[in-house]
């Protein structure tokens, strides 16, 4: 534990405060192995503007709602837990972001998963203070480096941030430098984002990246304020093939969700038929008849439709059944992964 008292932290906020500036929402879930570095980099931040700690602990099986208790009891005033005694992230809804987002009482929102940390005791207070003269601003991301678990090594992530507007197409490129653990912004910017099925489309951060990219300007600090610990198997990386293909799935309708409804921008013509391309085997794979439908008549419009379905459908179906097959789905997967990294 950070070796640092409370009245330290908040000995440079207004002396009259009320309500926290920042909220910084961190989701935990088994990590008692990290959530204490994770809580010290935060408690580690030196700003003159008061900020809180909405810790949400969704029902751990290990001891990371302990640790977090430790914290809680010497920090009453900055962490502010959630315990959790069923798993709302397994619900696949709403419920996790609707009991997190109301929790949070600042103007601001910044992001940290529980196994990630912030090295740079300025982070807050840099990125704060620039949106605060910055009005136009609605969001602030830095750079940061890679810790790999399982080797016990840190490596560069090269990041090439930009600021500016219409940062949107640069969104849709899938190593945008954005990255959820150095995100911060404005809390009415990140409620007003689209609610999506979550049975249907990926609605993690990137989505909430598209969307801020597709409304406002973003800032960019070049310094490193923060460590990616990379897992072997986490909310976003995985060991199962099908888990995998799932994902990309998801997380490419997300993208053409966003392309249907954002405004506008150069290259949105060539952008589209790119994903639209990129998801076309996904849904060839997974059965999705209605999104296979609809990308392959805006790809390939024909006059004869009901002949050219029937035939196709067939064909499809033929595919996907010997898909459930376990060699050839393999195959499958490894033919999404390959037209994936093109």
């Amino acid at each position: 534990m950070l070796n640092r008292t409370q009245e330290e932290i908040i000995q440079k906020w207004p002396k009259d405060w009320n309500t926290p500036l920042v909220s910084v929402r961190c989701i935990t879930y088994n990590q008692q192995s990290f959530i204490a570095q994770t809580l010290d980099g935060f408690l580690s931040q030196e700003t003159d503007f008061p900020f809180e700690v909405i810790v949400h602990d969704d029902a751990s099986t290990d001891k990371t709602a302990d640790v977090i208790r430790e914290y809680e009891k010497k920090y009453p005033k900055i962490i502010k837990p959630i315990y959790e005694t069923e798993n709302q992230y397994s619900k696949n809804d709403d419920s996790l972001d609707k009991i997190v987002d109301s929790a949070c009482k600042g103007k601001y929102i910044a992001f940290c998963e529980g196994d990630d940390y912030w090295i740079d005791p300025l982070k807050l207070q840099k990125q704060i203070s620039f949106l605060e003269k910055n009005l136009d601003y609605g969001y602030s991301y830095t750079n940061f480096k890679g810790f790999n678990q399982q080797k016990q090594q840190f490596f560069e992530m090269n990041i090439e941030g930009l600021s500016g507007d219409n940062y949107a197409h640069e969104m849709l490129n899938p190593t945008s430098s954005i990255w959820t653990l150095t995100f911060c912004c404005r809390k009415e910017l990140y409620l007003s984002r689209p609610k999506l099925n979550r049975k249907e489309y990926f609605c993690g951060d990137r989505l909430i990246f598209l969307h801020l990219a597709s409304i406002s300007k973003g800032h960019y600090l070049p310094e490193c304020t923060s460590v990616y610990r990379k897992l072997s198997e986490s909310a976003s990386h995985f060991k199962s093939k099908r888990a995998i293909f799932k994902f990309c799935f998801f997380h490419n309708k997300t993208y053409l969700y966003f392309l249907d409804h954002a405004r506008r921008f150069e290259g949105w013509d060539k952008a589209k038929k790119r994903f639209s391309i990129r998801l076309l085997p996904y849904c060839f794979f997974s059965s999705d008849w209605e999104a296979f439908k609809k990308i392959e008549l805006s790809l390939f419009p024909v006059k004869f439709e009901s002949f050219y379905w029937t035939i196709r459908y067939l064909f499809v179906f033929a595919v996907y059944k010997l898909c459930r097959i376990k060699p050839f789905f393999k195959c499958g997967c490894f033919l999404v992964n390959l037209l994936d990294r093109k």
